[in-house]
Formats: C-alpha cells, structure tokens, sequence
C-alpha cells in the first residue's frame, strides 16, 4: 500500500512505475502491527485501507470529521471502531476562543 500525499502532476500521474521504482517504494505488510497515521484529508466515512492500517485524518480543518479509534490491542483493525465529531460549518455553532485571565 502506497499513500500520495498530495496531487501529483498529470504527466506523473499517468506514468507508469518500472520495476526499479516499485522495488524501491517502502512497503508496510499486513502481518505488521496496526499502524495509525494521518496528513491524507480523507473525506467521508472513516474506512480502513488496510486491515492493519487507520488513517484518523478526515479533513477536520475542512470542515470534515474529528476521527479517532477506540483501540483494544486487537492486531486486525475494526472499521466499527472509529469514533467520530462532524465539524460544524456554520460559525456560529463552532467554539470561539476564550481569552484567559490568569491574575
């Protein structure tokens, strides 16, 4: 499993990998610990891409979800274990911060 972070170039995109750069990409296997990671902007619902491995990051900034999983130990991931907040789009139901008196 190979993760872009960002949008490659269309002439990169449509290239195909030659056996060198496959050889050379880093490799994470499925008999390997649950991995947890982030910095991907998923959208909608949290899904696991692997059964080791949970992205938490859904686009919270952008006005996605707050995700987080409830992990028990288990080797194999549970996609019924995430938890999620919807961030709210209308400013006036987000929190505004408070200044802080600390005299």
């Amino acid at each position: 499993m190979v993760f872009q972070p960002d949008n490659l170039p269309d002439e990169l995109e449509a290239r195909e990998l030659s056996a060198e750069d496959r050889a050379r990409l880093s490799y994470y296997g499925p008999d390997q610990p649950p991995l947890f990671i982030g910095h991907y902007w998923c959208e909608g619902i949290p899904a696991l891409p692997a059964p080791n491995i949970a992205c938490l990051d859904y686009s919270a900034v952008k006005f996605g979800r707050l995700v987080a999983y409830r992990w028990s130990g288990e080797e194999r991931l549970d996609a019924d274990r995430f938890v999620w907040v919807d961030v709210p789009l209308e400013e006036r139901a987000r929190a505004m911060p408070q200044e802080i008196d600390f005299d």
